[in-house]
């Protein structure tokens, strides 16, 4: 007899009939109990690899952690041995190579320690007879030297613990210019008002591009300090320096002068802007220096603008005046411009609508660097900028472009 008639057969006696029943039931819960099961070993072993990949992540994030800790200590180690020997002029003690490279003080912190300390401090007051101290850094990625005023808090310490100042932001410009053929053998004369130490001039002569800078610094202090550098670099006959501020007047004016930062030298102003004090400007010190005009120097000096083939101007907020007062020159002018954007600047020498009425004549395009990469902007947005800015320490620079001639 087959399976399925005697089921029917024993279906039909009640009590076989609940057995049967319940069997089939407990037989369904086995079997669904023994897929629960294989499901819960088939989850212990992904759970288990899972781990076991979490506990090998945390090995290598470990052992990550534990080069980059490495890494950390051997680059400090590195700036605390520069430190020590540039500002302290001696060979640094292993102890305190590893009391600051293992410390939890920042890389800045590192170095206003070593620049604030009484040992550097002594080095700066020693000269009784007006000399100025300075610190050489070598710049290997240009063959050359730069020397820096010791008291500079901002682009020595840039120097010190990465690339000479704004040496970045200056091969960023060079190779836009490239692609965009502005660098031609008929213009090879680099523009540099607002020189400070020579640096730009420097990289300029440097990159190969151009065979002759003018660099023009109103500070006597800077000036000198620019005058080493080109002499350092054996680049008199490619380096002209020009010892004044370039405005919209020809006279004497005061400069104050950071004493933290040599690139922080500005035209005096009385707007109560300074009130602000953003930039402790109650303790910047006062020199007076000679200004003229872009027009009446080009002049004077035979500054050819169909010569120009790149313009650098950081004069810290004065540059509304620069236009103003060279607007002969600049009509000649068919050449890019680097240039600073700093609203507190200009504003508290009252040269916003100079700036913009040049930009608006001057730039068929104006572009800016983020994060190294470039960007159009517009009128307007430099306009918001500003607005937005003109009580804060922000600052953009910024590239003009003229039509092409």
């Amino acid at each position: 007899m087959n399976k399925s008639f005697i089921r029917a057969v024993l279906y039909h006696i009640p009590i076989l009939k609940k057995l049967i029943v319940k069997y089939e039931n407990l037989k369904e819960r086995v079997n669904y109990l023994s897929e629960q099961l294989s499901q819960s070993e088939a989850e212990k072993l992904s759970l288990s690899q899972q781990l076991s990949q979490s506990e090998a992540e945390k090995l290598s994030l470990s052992q990550q952690l534990s080069q980059q800790h490495d890494n950390i200590v051997a680059s400090r180690h590195y700036l605390v041995d520069a430190f020590v020997r540039y500002l302290c002029q001696r060979e640094p003690r292993e102890e305190e190579i590893a009391e600051y490279s293992n410390s939890n003080m920042s890389e800045r912190e590192i170095f206003i320690h070593f620049y604030t300390s009484e040992e550097y401090q002594k080095r700066l007051h020693i000269p009784q007879n007006n000399k100025l101290v300075g610190i050489l850094a070598k710049a290997e990625s240009i063959n050359a030297n730069l020397l820096y005023p010791g008291f500079d808090q901002a682009q020595l310490f840039v120097t010190l613990t990465d690339e000479p100042y704004q040496l970045s932001d200056f091969h960023a410009c060079l190779s836009f210019l490239k692609e965009k053929n502005w660098i031609t053998l008929e213009k090879a004369t680099f523009l540099d008002i607002g020189a400070n130490i020579g640096s730009m001039s420097i990289y300029a002569i440097a990159s190969g591009y151009y065979t002759q800078a003018i660099a023009i610094e109103p500070s006597a202090l800077n000036h000198q300090f620019m005058l080493w550098n080109i002499a350092i670099n054996n680049l008199q006959d490619k380096i002209h320096s020009l010892n004044y501020g370039v405005a919209n007047f020809v006279g004497k004016k005061d400069l104050i002068c950071s004493p933290y930062n040599c690139g922080d030298f500005r035209i005096s102003s009385q707007l109560s802007e300074n009130s602000q004090n953003l930039y402790h400007e109650d303790q910047f010190n006062v020199e007076k220096v000679n200004f003229s005009t872009l027009d009446d120097l080009s002049n004077k000096y035979n500054i050819v603008a169909g010569n120009i083939g790149w313009v650098c101007i950081d004069c810290q907020g004065s540059e509304g005046l620069i236009f103003k007062g060279g607007k002969e020159f600049f009509k000649r002018l068919n050449a890019p411009i680097y240039v600073e954007f700093w609203p507190y600047g200009i504003n508290r020498l009252n040269c916003r609508n100079d700036y913009f009425e040049f930009i608006t004549e001057y730039a068929e395009s104006v572009f800016r660097w983020v994060q190294k990469e470039i960007q159009l902007i517009d009128i307007d947005f430099l306009k918001n900028f500003y607005e937005q800015n003109v009580n804060t320490t922000l600052h953009l620079d910024i590239l003009l472009l003229p039509p092409k001639m």
